[in-house]
């Protein structure tokens, strides 16, 4: 049986989860699209 401290921690717990995935994501999106267009500038200037 879960008491209502329990139950609180798990839904946030769950909604902490379903904040910090999406961002999470986004971010490495952002850092790999970074990264690209680092990698082109320096593709650029070596040529």
């Amino acid at each position: 049986m879960f008491t209502d401290g329990t139950l609180m921690a798990i839904f946030l717990f769950e909604t902490l989860m379903f904040l910090l995935i999406p961002a999470l994501i986004i971010l490495l999106i952002y850092c790999i699209f970074l990264a690209i267009k680092a990698l082109k500038i320096y593709i650029r200037k070596n040529q």
